[in-house]
């Protein structure tokens, strides 16, 4: 950012609006769109199937958060919060292979019950973890977990609780800022949700901003955060209305320097929305929030958030979402919990058409508010993370494929490539009493070939004719048992 941090800190206060001035509010609509949300089927779903459930930690946590390295498609770093009779850990992990290990580099203990919502943002050198303890505390970290800073960013005579943090790292390799938004509970005085952005030193740049709840004695929660990356440099924040039981949000450009008015999505009266989550890169914006503790809605733009699609609601129970935008490409998904497991709703492109899959064959019989969180890679890359509060806190990823989960289940798996000219055959030197479904993806993640092994059949030839040059991976998957091959092959002309 080439700015001089006098002159951008004279242009943040010379336009910021007054914090005593009355928000302007623009209702959204309110009556849902439907949607009817397919079960999963890899004949129908042309991206590879998820890997095994990766547990990071066992044992109760709650709130967690992951973030990659900046332009890296190996290096991720995940938080999770505990409290144990009144004291308060979080855990700071990092995996530098795309999540198959991972090591704790880092531990937070305090004590103190004003808030367990928990964030982290990821800088080109550093990792930063913000919490709250009455006051917003943030934490400084190297990339191998020493600990440089400790700071209080904000404290006052209020409770400041709830923050949420972003960067801009993405996008410059130096001179990178921290966005935060906060809750603190001013007694009915007004704005409750605020905004500031800072350097990596922790310094406070901008003056703290006023976003939701000003001239008003609703209460706000449990703002989310998120920088877009665009060459307009928004900052996108959306907010739990509590006194309305709506959802809120605002788009500032220019860093956050200049905010539009209020955008507000509020229910029937015998209904009720919360849990407001965002994601947003260049100029497309997904928020999700649930209803009715049993529905996800959604809405959608296409403009940076100048105006949306939707809301759209699924039919089927999806709770706790929280939104992933991917960064190359039209994709986006919706984590949620539905039917007692993880599933991980996808969309090519179209708000209205979306696809599902159950990411763990595990069962969860509860989620806590704040159970979910994602990140991008790229194109069919996206990498998930999940807590269910008693037993767990695990990771998953779409494209495993590539790395260690293609020698899931190696010794049943044998690929010949060459039988004869165009023909390749796959052989299980076990009998499956199933259909196995398969499907040969190449190294982008796209689907070349779908076909599929009748039950009891030990082998398959596969005609590769009409198949390029390349190296391709086979993924085969039973359709009763959910077991899975992955196996690689190279075509060759």
């Amino acid at each position: 950012m080439v700015l001089s941090s006098t002159l951008f800190v004279f242009f943040l206060v010379s336009t910021f609006p007054s914090m005593n001035e009355a928000d302007v509010v623009q209702k959204m609509p309110g009556n849902e769109q439907v949607i009817s949300t397919p079960a999963f089927n890899i004949t129908e779903d042309p991206q590879p199937l998820w890997g095994t459930d990766k547990i990071l930690r066992n044992g109760s946590v709650d709130v967690v958060s992951i973030e990659r390295a900046p332009g890296s498609n190996t290096t991720f770093f995940a938080v999770a919060f505990r409290n144990f009779s009144s004291i308060n850990d979080i855990f700071l992990l990092k995996t530098t292979d795309g999540g198959y290990t991972w090591h704790e580099i880092a531990t937070i203990s305090y004590y103190g019950s004003a808030g367990d919502h928990i964030d982290l943002a990821v800088t080109n050198e550093y990792v930063f973890v913000v919490y709250s303890t009455g006051d917003i505390i943030c934490k400084k970290y190297t990339y191998s977990g020493n600990l440089v800073m400790t700071k209080t960013v904000f404290s006052s005579v209020y409770t400041e609780t709830d923050p949420s943090i972003c960067t801009d790292a993405e996008s410059y390799p130096t001179g990178e800022y921290l966005y935060l938004a906060f809750y603190r509970n001013d007694a009915g005085l007004g704005t409750e949700i605020y905004f500031v952005y800072l350097s990596e030193n922790l310094e406070i740049i901008s003056d703290t901003f006023g976003i939701f709840g000003a001239g008003s004695d609703h209460t706000f929660r449990y703002p989310d955060i998120i920088y877009d990356n665009s060459s307009s440099h928004r900052v996108h924040i959306v907010a739990w209305d509590q006194t309305e039981n709506s959802i809120v949000y605002r788009v500032g450009s220019s860093y956050g320097n200049s905010w539009s008015s209020i955008k507000e999505w509020s229910p029937s009266s015998s209904d009720y929305y919360r849990l407001a989550r965002v994601d947003a890169h260049g100029n497309r914006v997904l928020i999700t929030w649930e209803k009715n503790n049993y529905y996800t809605v959604y809405a959608y733009s296409t403009n940076g958030g100048a105006s949306f699609v939707g809301p759209y609601r699924f039919t089927s129970e999806y709770i706790r979402p929280a939104p992933i935008i991917a960064n190359t490409s039209n994709y986006m998904y919706i984590i949620s919990w539905n039917s007692g497991k993880v599933c991980v709703l996808k969309s090519y492109g179209d708000p209205s058409q979306w696809y599902s899959s159950y990411v763990s064959s595990n069962s969860y019989s509860y989620m806590p508010w704040f159970s979910f969180d994602g990140i991008t890679c790229g194109d069919g890359h996206a990498k998930i993370t999940w807590t269910d509060n008693y037993s767990e806190w695990c990771f998953d990823a779409e494209d495993w494929i590539a790395g260690v989960e293609s020698n899931k289940n190696e010794n049943d798996l044998l690929i010949v490539n060459y039988i004869r000219p165009g023909a390749i055959e796959i052989s299980l030197s076990i009998t499956v009493d199933e259909d196995v479904e398969c499907a040969l993806i190449d190294d982008c993640g796209r689907r070349v070939l779908s076909f599929t092994i009748p039950s009891g059949q030990s082998h398959y030839v596969l005609d590769s004719r009409g198949i390029s040059s390349g190296v391709y991976f086979i993924i085969m998957k039973g359709q009763i048992t959910g077991r899975k091959w992955i196996g690689r092959v190279n075509v060759i002309k």
